[in-house]
């Protein structure tokens, strides 16, 4: 038994084959609540044709390949489930195709290219207006090391924005899924990822803010971060379906891992700051360390929000948006992706 999600609003085109006599075998289209409906049953566990479908129908008896297409009017979400009624062992080897009217792209990326690209091209303009800006006031005020980082994370972000939404835009013209370019973005994404996961350990330990550089074992943790981090990233991608979730799965772990080290040094920067100020006499050394502490306790509320966004959005996922409003929910993500580094700055 097997089923596939898929948005409607197109035309699906299910084509198997593998040489199944009888009526034992059933291909059927179910919407989400038909599904529900089936899941809920206590007698699900038995199989059998007997289920409220949309669209049911057998295999041939002659085992020939079943090709049909099935055209879907209303916007809804659905399943398609093979039911093996028989209890026998069958092989089958086919494909699914869907179709929007509109677009190749299901209904919820339908807008994705878009705001890839307007992301895209708004990051870079304001990635040259900050590098720019940086450069004439470096003279006046303190830009350090850390302003450059951020902004060179920006533009890798503006790039790989860029990059998604060619390939969100190729595959909507052509309909194909380019494997060069479909795992190069999602590699793309990964080592921007690895980029502002160094950043913000970098940033936490108080490069630029409390000292010049950081000791050989800060240096060397940071690289092992990185490195395991990137190979896991292409594993994770390279790899196939069996073993991907067991590659995401350590790279998580080693996420979270570095997560926890962040919020350790930002809290042991933040004491070590209040002790200075509570040992220094009165002068003006002890004002910029008031600004580096309030800027610190700025810094871990901001990682607080960082680390528990994904769980809020889950929430606001299933609590209040519709499975239709998915583009919304990619540019309320890439508009906080985004806006972190603003505040970084």
């Amino acid at each position: 038994m097997k089923d596939d999600q898929k948005a409607g609003g197109g035309i699906g085109s299910p084509a198997f084959a593998d040489g199944v006599h009888g009526n034992d075998v059933y291909f059927m289209l179910l919407t989400e609540a038909q599904l529900l409906l089936y899941l809920n049953d206590p007698l699900s566990e038995w199989p059998t044709p007997y289920v409220v479908s949309t669209f049911r129908k057998p295999f041939p008896r002659d085992g020939s390949a079943l090709n049909i297409t099935i055209p879907v009017v209303k916007e809804e979400l659905y399943s398609a489930l093979l039911m093996q009624v028989s209890g026998n062992e069958i092989h089958l080897d086919g494909s699914w195709q869907f179709k929007n009217p509109e677009s190749e792209l299901s209904l919820q990326a339908l807008y994705k290219p878009f705001f890839c690209g307007l992301f895209a091209w708004s990051l870079l303009f304001i990635t040259l207006v900050l590098s720019v800006g940086l450069t004439m006031i470096a003279g006046r005020y303190r830009v350090h090391g850390g302003h450059r980082m951020i902004v060179s994370v920006l533009f890798f972000r503006a790039f790989s924005f860029w990059l998604q939404g060619m390939y969100l835009n190729y595959v909507a013209t052509s309909g194909i899924s380019s494997w060069p370019l479909g795992q190069l973005v999602e590699v793309m994404m990964h080592f921007q990822g690895i980029l502002q996961l160094v950043l913000m350990m970098i940033l936490a330990l108080g490069l630029f803010s409390m000292r010049g550089s950081l000791n050989f074992v800060e240096i060397r943790f940071i690289l092992c971060i990185a490195t395991l981090s990137f190979y896991l990233s292409l594993f994770e991608v390279f790899a196939d379906s069996s073993t991907r979730d067991g590659y995401l799965l350590c790279r998580m772990i080693l996420h979270s891992l570095a997560y926890l080290c962040i919020l350790v040094a930002i809290n042991f920067n933040i004491q070590v700051l209040r002790s200075k100020i509570a040992e220094s006499p009165i002068s003006r050394t002890v004002g910029s360390l008031y600004q580096v502490a309030q800027a610190f306790s700025w810094y871990r509320g901001l990682f607080i929000i960082f680390l528990v966004s994904p769980t809020l959005n889950v929430m606001f996922v299933d609590g209040v948006m519709n499975w239709k409003d998915q583009w919304l929910i990619d540019l309320i993500h890439m508009s906080c992706d985004c806006g972190l580094y603003f505040v970084l700055l």
